[in-house]
């Protein structure tokens, strides 16, 4: 068992947590590459990291990201 963990700071400065279980190495490399490409196109995201964990609270080396945006405000 993987889990996809999100957190994001829209915009507005709002932050939010989401956790994703996925039950393959390939369902949970998939999905973490379409979250950071939604957060990454996403208007209203100013930061957002996504990293993927073990079931046993391990972070997989290579799949820790952070998208930073410029916001004008």
């Amino acid at each position: 068992m993987y889990l996809v963990i999100c957190i994001v700071e829209n915009t507005k400065g709002e932050k939010s947590q989401t956790i994703d279980r996925k039950a393959t190495e390939s369902a949970v490399r998939s999905y973490y590459h379409t979250k950071l490409a939604s957060y990454n196109n996403a208007n209203d995201v100013k930061q957002a990291t996504v990293l993927i964990m073990t079931e046993t609270g391990v972070v997989l080396p290579m799949f820790r990201e952070t998208v930073i945006k410029e916001v004008n405000e």
